[in-house]
Protein backbone atom coordinates (compact mmCIF):
# COMPACT_ATOMS: atom_id res chain seq x y z
CA UNK A 1 0.00 0.00 0.00
CA UNK A 2 2.63 2.72 0.72
CA UNK A 3 4.02 1.67 -2.17
CA UNK A 4 1.09 2.41 -4.41
CA UNK A 5 0.73 5.61 -2.40
CA UNK A 6 4.44 6.60 -3.47
CA UNK A 7 4.17 5.71 -6.92
CA UNK A 8 0.69 8.66 -7.26
CA UNK A 9 2.31 11.27 -5.01
CA UNK A 10 5.42 10.25 -7.66
CA UNK A 11 3.07 10.52 -10.81
CA UNK A 12 1.22 14.13 -9.13
CA UNK A 13 4.75 14.98 -8.60
CA UNK A 14 5.71 14.30 -12.07
CA UNK A 15 2.62 15.93 -14.14
CA UNK A 16 2.37 19.07 -12.23
CA UNK A 17 6.24 19.88 -12.92
CA UNK A 18 5.35 19.22 -16.68
CA UNK A 19 2.10 21.57 -16.83
CA UNK A 20 4.93 23.99 -15.00
CA UNK A 21 7.26 23.55 -17.27
CA UNK A 22 5.11 24.15 -20.12
CA UNK A 23 4.54 27.61 -19.07
CA UNK A 24 7.80 28.85 -17.73
CA UNK A 25 10.41 26.97 -19.26
CA UNK A 26 9.38 25.47 -22.87
CA UNK A 27 11.84 25.88 -25.31
CA UNK A 28 9.79 25.76 -28.39
CA UNK A 29 11.12 22.27 -29.99
CA UNK A 30 9.36 19.10 -30.72
CA UNK A 31 10.08 18.06 -27.14
CA UNK A 32 7.84 20.53 -25.87
CA UNK A 33 5.16 20.14 -28.98
CA UNK A 34 5.99 23.86 -30.45
CA UNK A 35 5.58 25.31 -26.82
CA UNK A 36 7.67 28.38 -25.26
CA UNK A 37 7.28 29.28 -21.86
CA UNK A 38 7.86 32.61 -20.24
CA UNK A 39 11.52 32.54 -19.59
CA UNK A 40 12.45 31.46 -23.12
CA UNK A 41 9.95 33.72 -25.18
CA UNK A 42 12.04 36.21 -26.38
CA UNK A 43 8.78 39.15 -26.90
CA UNK A 44 8.96 39.04 -22.92
CA UNK A 45 10.78 42.06 -21.56
CA UNK A 46 14.00 41.53 -19.44
CA UNK A 47 15.16 42.84 -16.90
CA UNK A 48 18.62 42.48 -16.08
CA UNK A 49 20.78 42.33 -12.68
CA UNK A 50 22.51 44.99 -11.65
CA UNK A 51 25.68 45.52 -13.27
CA UNK A 52 28.21 42.50 -11.84
CA UNK A 53 25.23 40.20 -11.12
CA UNK A 54 26.50 37.57 -13.23
CA UNK A 55 25.30 34.91 -10.51
CA UNK A 56 22.02 33.81 -9.08
CA UNK A 57 23.56 34.87 -5.87
CA UNK A 58 23.51 38.34 -6.82
CA UNK A 59 19.73 38.42 -6.60
CA UNK A 60 19.38 41.52 -4.62
CA UNK A 61 16.32 43.24 -3.40
CA UNK A 62 16.64 46.24 -5.50
CA UNK A 63 17.08 43.87 -8.49
CA UNK A 64 13.27 42.29 -7.25
CA UNK A 65 12.04 45.72 -6.95
CA UNK A 66 13.07 46.32 -10.48
CA UNK A 67 11.50 43.43 -11.78
CA UNK A 68 7.91 43.93 -10.37
CA UNK A 69 8.24 47.58 -11.14
CA UNK A 70 8.59 46.65 -14.79
CA UNK A 71 4.77 45.32 -15.06
CA UNK A 72 2.24 47.41 -16.02
CA UNK A 73 0.88 49.11 -13.16
CA UNK A 74 -3.10 48.24 -13.89
CA UNK A 75 -1.82 44.48 -12.83
CA UNK A 76 0.10 45.29 -9.87
CA UNK A 77 -2.55 43.77 -7.74
CA UNK A 78 -2.19 40.10 -9.18
CA UNK A 79 1.33 40.02 -9.61
CA UNK A 80 3.40 37.20 -8.38
CA UNK A 81 7.01 36.24 -8.55
CA UNK A 82 8.17 32.90 -9.65
CA UNK A 83 11.23 31.35 -8.85
CA UNK A 84 12.88 28.31 -7.26
CA UNK A 85 12.70 27.36 -3.70
CA UNK A 86 16.41 27.91 -3.53
CA UNK A 87 15.81 31.60 -3.89
CA UNK A 88 14.24 32.08 -0.25
CA UNK A 89 17.70 31.08 1.04
CA UNK A 90 19.20 33.73 -0.91
CA UNK A 91 16.17 36.55 -0.09
CA UNK A 92 17.03 35.68 3.57
CA UNK A 93 20.08 36.61 3.61
CA UNK A 94 19.43 39.86 2.03
CA UNK A 95 20.91 42.83 4.96
CA UNK A 96 20.03 46.19 5.04
CA UNK A 97 22.97 48.94 5.30
CA UNK A 98 23.00 47.66 9.04
CA UNK A 99 23.87 44.79 8.44
CA UNK A 100 20.26 43.40 9.70
CA UNK A 101 18.10 40.86 8.06
CA UNK A 102 15.66 42.34 6.06
CA UNK A 103 13.30 38.96 4.72
CA UNK A 104 10.58 38.79 4.03
CA UNK A 105 10.76 41.87 2.00
CA UNK A 106 7.74 41.32 0.54
CA UNK A 107 5.56 41.11 2.85
CA UNK A 108 4.65 44.41 2.89
CA UNK A 109 3.75 44.29 -0.61
CA UNK A 110 0.45 41.96 -1.45
CA UNK A 111 1.25 43.38 -4.95
CA UNK A 112 4.40 41.12 -6.17
CA UNK A 113 4.04 38.17 -3.74
CA UNK A 114 6.31 35.16 -4.16
CA UNK A 115 5.54 31.39 -5.52
CA UNK A 116 8.25 29.27 -5.92
CA UNK A 117 8.54 26.24 -8.37
CA UNK A 118 11.19 23.80 -8.68
CA UNK A 119 10.31 23.84 -12.69
CA UNK A 120 12.72 26.80 -12.50
CA UNK A 121 16.65 26.55 -12.33
CA UNK A 122 18.15 26.42 -8.63
CA UNK A 123 20.79 27.77 -7.90
CA UNK A 124 23.07 25.31 -8.53
CA UNK A 125 22.45 25.81 -12.13
CA UNK A 126 24.08 29.42 -11.96
CA UNK A 127 25.48 30.96 -14.91
CA UNK A 128 26.03 34.52 -16.44
CA UNK A 129 23.11 36.09 -19.06
CA UNK A 130 20.63 33.39 -17.73
CA UNK A 131 17.10 33.80 -17.38
CA UNK A 132 15.86 32.46 -14.35
CA UNK A 133 12.56 33.71 -12.90
CA UNK A 134 9.87 35.44 -14.10
CA UNK A 135 7.42 38.17 -12.94
CA UNK A 136 3.61 38.74 -14.01
CA UNK A 137 -0.21 38.63 -13.92
CA UNK A 138 -0.93 34.58 -14.87
CA UNK A 139 -4.13 35.37 -15.51
CA UNK A 140 -3.14 35.57 -18.47
CA UNK A 141 -2.20 31.84 -18.73
CA UNK A 142 -4.43 29.81 -20.21
CA UNK A 143 -3.88 25.50 -19.39
CA UNK A 144 -6.64 23.85 -21.51
CA UNK A 145 -6.94 19.84 -20.44
CA UNK A 146 -7.44 17.82 -23.48
CA UNK A 147 -7.74 14.64 -21.33
CA UNK A 148 -6.58 14.00 -17.62
CA UNK A 149 -4.53 11.41 -16.72
CA UNK A 150 -5.18 7.40 -18.15
CA UNK A 151 -3.44 4.71 -16.85
CA UNK A 152 -2.11 1.51 -18.58
CA UNK A 153 -0.54 -1.94 -17.19
CA UNK A 154 2.09 -2.71 -19.51
CA UNK A 155 3.22 -6.90 -19.76
CA UNK A 156 5.16 -6.47 -23.32
CA UNK A 157 7.47 -4.16 -24.82
CA UNK A 158 10.74 -2.84 -23.43
CA UNK A 159 11.23 0.55 -20.52
CA UNK A 160 14.16 2.25 -19.60
CA UNK A 161 14.82 2.33 -15.70
CA UNK A 162 16.20 5.76 -14.54
CA UNK A 163 19.52 4.50 -14.57
CA UNK A 164 19.03 3.20 -17.58
CA UNK A 165 18.78 -0.22 -16.89
CA UNK A 166 16.15 -1.36 -20.43
CA UNK A 167 13.64 -3.93 -18.59
CA UNK A 168 11.97 -6.50 -21.12
CA UNK A 169 8.70 -6.88 -19.48
CA UNK A 170 7.79 -10.28 -21.24
CA UNK A 171 10.71 -12.19 -20.52
CA UNK A 172 11.46 -10.65 -16.94
CA UNK A 173 7.38 -11.29 -16.09
CA UNK A 174 7.17 -7.77 -15.63
CA UNK A 175 4.61 -4.99 -15.41
CA UNK A 176 4.70 -1.49 -16.10
CA UNK A 177 2.02 1.43 -15.14
CA UNK A 178 1.91 4.43 -17.97
CA UNK A 179 0.69 7.33 -17.35
CA UNK A 180 -0.34 10.14 -19.83
CA UNK A 181 -2.21 13.32 -19.91
CA UNK A 182 -2.71 15.91 -22.96
CA UNK A 183 -3.03 19.42 -22.11
CA UNK A 184 -2.13 22.85 -24.20
CA UNK A 185 -0.52 26.19 -23.01
CA UNK A 186 -1.69 29.57 -24.51
CA UNK A 187 -0.83 33.15 -23.14
CA UNK A 188 -3.12 36.21 -24.27
CA UNK A 189 -0.84 38.63 -22.75
CA UNK A 190 0.63 40.21 -26.42
CA UNK A 191 4.54 40.92 -26.64
CA UNK A 192 3.73 44.85 -26.08
CA UNK A 193 1.49 44.11 -23.10
CA UNK A 194 3.78 44.21 -20.07
CA UNK A 195 2.03 41.40 -18.26
CA UNK A 196 5.09 39.38 -17.39
CA UNK A 197 8.69 40.18 -16.96
CA UNK A 198 11.85 37.80 -17.26
CA UNK A 199 15.04 38.07 -14.98
CA UNK A 200 18.17 37.55 -16.41
CA UNK A 201 21.51 37.50 -14.88
CA UNK A 202 23.86 40.31 -16.07
CA UNK A 203 26.54 39.14 -19.28
CA UNK A 204 29.48 40.39 -17.24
Amino acid sequence: VQYVNNLLTAIAIGFTKAKEQSILTADGTATWHGLTGILNDANVPTQLLDAGGVAFNDFTYDDWLKLCEGVAPVLYSRTRTVLHPNFEFVMRRWVDNAGNYVFPPYATLPEAQMAMTESLPGTAASAANTVFGACGDFSFVHVGNQRGLSVDILREGQVKEADGTVVNLATQDGSAVRVTARWDVRRNDGPTSKAFRRLRTAAA
